[in-house]
């Protein structure tokens, strides 16, 4: 179990000196890790107070409870574990703490030093094991903040370790639009689409940077036919794939698209992953 290596001590202890507590800190933090993938926090947090003052310490169970800290609200307790962890912690494990230290950081409206955390971060990979998952955080949280040319940057990384997650390229995509590089943004769509074709949200972006950026309405029109097979209760590409039409002097066809979309209602319409 990862759980109870990660809280045995270094530096060969003989087995007999720390087997007990060791094993029965082990047990809790399975039964902590149970709780917690059931999203019981309180339940969770109830556990790991039970375990010995060496095993709190551990690694995963200072994770399990910044983590759960969190969920729970309790952003300066949060703050604290993960702060922890960062400054004993080594390798991947480490970088996660720093994630979820950028994290408490800007809920705890500490914007200044959640941006210094994720640049940190930022600066650190790929060398240090950190995953794409918080690469792709860090580039949320500097997009957020503005940062665009940053969060490009931490979106790219995600996307050269992970491959088979369209997010991080549609990720990109959005930021070099902010930016104004429509080309780099079209091509970082049309790779996420390669991974995920049916994501109509991702389909309907692309097509809106044909129609206001590059002025191709055909593309364009190609793209949201496809996005409204794709999904047909997303609101904004029947919107768009009307005006396309429109544009086109297809006037039926831009009727009949409104008419469908006048039909859903706003608990039916999907909403646009990007807002």
């Amino acid at each position: 179990d990862w759980f109870l290596f990660a809280i045995v001590p270094k530096g060969g202890a003989r087995p007999e000196v720390f087997s007990e507590a060791a094993y029965a800190d082990g047990r809790i933090l399975d039964e902590a890790a149970g709780l917690f993938w059931k999203n019981d926090w309180p339940g969770m947090q109830g556990r790991l107070a039970q375990m010995t003052g060496a095993g709190k310490g551990a690694p995963p169970a200072l994770l399990l409870s910044a983590n759960a800290s969190a969920r729970s609200q309790k952003l300066d307790e949060a703050l604290g574990f993960a702060t922890r962890l960062a400054s004993t912690s080594q390798g991947a494990l480490a970088e996660m703490a720093r994630v979820a230290r950028m994290d408490a950081l800007l809920e705890l409206k500490r914007r200044d030093e959640a941006v210094a955390q994720a640049k940190a971060v930022l600066e650190r990979a790929p060398r240090h094991g950190i995953r794409a998952e918080d690469l792709n955080r860090v580039g949320l949280i500097l997009k957020q903040t503005t940062l665009h040319h940053l969060a490009i940057r931490a979106f790219e990384k995600a996307r050269e370790q992970d491959r088979t997650n369209e997010m991080y390229p549609a990720n990109a995509g959005v930021a070099y639009r902010d930016v104004g590089q429509v080309q780099k943004a079209i091509e970082s769509f049309k790779r996420a689409l390669a991974v995920a074709p049916k994501r109509a949200d991702i389909r309907t972006e692309l097509a809106s940077l044909y129609m206001t950026e590059v002025g191709d309405d055909e593309e364009a029109l190609r793209e949201l036919e496809d996005a409204v097979t794709a999904d047909p209760l997303h609101a904004r590409a029947h919107y768009l794939l009307g005006i396309a039409h429109t544009r086109a002097y297809r006037l039926d066809a831009a009727a009949e698209v409104w008419r469908r979309l006048l039909k859903l209602t706003p608990s039916d319409a999907t909403q646009s992953f990007f807002g």
